[in-house]
């Protein structure tokens, strides 16, 4: 939070005439999620130190080198199963990083934008345990997921926090200590755009759908490798 505040202030200070601040779908005071708790007053505070500000809300992203596919990916290769908190049942609407910096272009582009905030979610609604399953098919392995209660997933991760509350540099999420505790609250909720909120119709921009997309994303995990010209007909079909 203080670090938005302080880009804020001093792009209001400096005359800046427009500020995009990138938060997050889900954000909220009252989120189960400190993250998301965090980025509610993000928002807050830049709104009181430039008004005018356009927030940007985007739903789970995939795309290159992505946290979201690719991390489920990994975990696929060294461990025998995915865990799904709570069975995966979490709904998303995954948004291609192309698309969010597409609407980001628009929004500068028009001063209409000014003071307004776009929720920036995918065209299609997933479980999370939907799009495993679809990055399996991809990489063609067979599905192999674990259904994981909260509460566990929540134990399994104190160590490594315990861990870092003693060391002085960050300690990494290794794929087979995915989540944080902190990770496990923000699944209680859904990542899913409200129908009121602004988002990419109002820029003039239809998103993509991951199917046919990711493949790309995804090709060094794919065994038996793929053939470019079945990337360019399923990114030609996921357009459709």
């Amino acid at each position: 939070m203080q670090a938005a505040e302080r880009v804020a202030r001093l792009a209001a200070e400096a005359g800046a005439a427009r500020l995009v601040h990138f938060s997050c779908l889900g954000a909220a005071a009252d989120a189960p999620s400190a993250l998301l708790r965090s980025k509610a007053a993000g928002e807050a505070a830049v709104r009181t130190a430039f008004p005018s500000a356009t927030l940007v809300r985007p739903a789970p992203l995939f795309g290159t080198e992505d946290r979201l596919m690719r991390t489920w990916a990994a975990i696929s290769k060294v461990l025998p199963f995915v865990p799904l908190i709570d069975g995966g049942h979490t709904r998303m609407a995954p948004t291609d990083v192309r698309d969010v910096a597409a609407a980001v272009k628009a929004i500068l582009q028009d001063e209409a934008t000014a003071g307004q905030t776009y929720t920036l979610a995918g065209p299609q609604v997933f479980t999370v345990k939907e799009l495993v399953e679809l990055v399996f098919a991809t990489i063609r392995e067979n599905p192999r997921t674990l259904y994981v209660p909260s509460q566990l997933a929540q134990l399994a991760a104190k160590p490594r926090e315990f861990l870092q509350t003693l060391l002085p540099f960050p300690v990494p999420v290794l794929p087979a200590a995915m989540y944080t505790s902190d990770n496990v609250k923000a699944m209680a909720g859904d990542f899913t755009a409200p129908e009121e909120a602004l988002g990419f119709e109002a820029l003039g921009i239809a998103p993509r759908k991951p199917q046919g997309l990711n493949i790309d994303y995804l090709r060094s995990f794919r065994a038996g490798g793929y053939d470019l010209g079945e990337t360019v007909g399923r990114e030609q079909s996921s357009t459709a």
